[in-house]
């Protein structure tokens, strides 16, 4: 999908369903979503999208398994449906069956499944609406991952929580985390990006780590590993 400078949003898929509408099946040109046109911020999952509204609202659609489009229920929708229950936002990312977002206080709010539920009131049942995230303050920015999410904090600090299986916690956790692990590796963190299994992070010097699964080179090591993922970000590259 697309965020345009006019505030609409245009997608495209080869898939069923997801971004596109519930609706939708495999559409190969860019076709705009119905009923957004003063989006300011953009976020895609596994099959659903949501939008940040001017004024601090959330729209999603798509597909509505586990509750991730913050509608009270696991509907899909072909159309934007407000979530209710949220502050103004600042920004939303959206996972694998997920969404979370940022309010302008710097307080986070989660909804769907995993590995937002693992946050939410200590509570690893999926939820059809926003609920906080007790444990983080003074959030600046998120990244969402299939399998985990983090938090960049306004003090550069970082903590992500979520599956472990292949490092993404850093081998804080040999399996799920419920809580966020503080990863002092990425402190200094300007930003970060987060895939399958996988995460990289620039900092403020524009270098970049990354760490987790690499058996098809995600890592930028230069080689192809199979073992369950880095213990430590692998700086590769520079750019500066």
């Amino acid at each position: 999908c697309a965020l345009r400078t006019n505030g609409s949003v245009a997608c495209w898929s080869s898939e069923s369903a997801g971004a596109l509408g519930a609706e939708e099946r495999a559409v190969r040109a860019a076709t705009e979503v119905p009923g957004v046109h003063d989006a300011v911020g953009l976020a895609v999952g596994g099959d659903h999208g949501c939008v940040v509204i001017r004024g601090g609202a959330v729209a999603c659609w798509g597909e509505g398994l586990s509750g991730a489009l913050g509608t009270g229920d696991w509907e899909p929708r072909s159309t934007p449906a407000t979530v209710l229950g949220l502050g103004p936002v600042v920004q939303v990312v959206a996972g694998s069956g997920y969404t979370c977002a940022v309010l302008t206080s710097g307080t986070v709010s989660c909804w769907g499944t995993h590995p937002a539920e693992a946050m939410i009131q200590g509570s690893r049942a999926p939820s059809e609406r926003p609920e906080p995230l007790l444990a983080l303050r003074d959030v600046a920015e998120l990244s969402a991952g299939d399998d985990f999410a983090c938090a960049v904090r306004t003090d550069h600090s970082v903590a992500c929580w979520g599956e472990s299986f292949h490092g993404e916690l850093l081998g804080r956790f040999p399996t799920d985390s419920s809580a966020p692990v503080e990863l002092p590796e990425l402190g200094g963190a300007a930003q970060l990006a987060l895939g399958h299994r996988f995460g990289c992070a620039r900092g403020g010097d524009g270098s970049v780590s990354c760490w987790g699964r690499n058996d098809a080179g995600q890592l930028g090591r230069g080689v192809v590993s199979g073992e369950a993922g880095a213990l430590a970000p692998v700086v590769w590259c520079s750019l500066e």
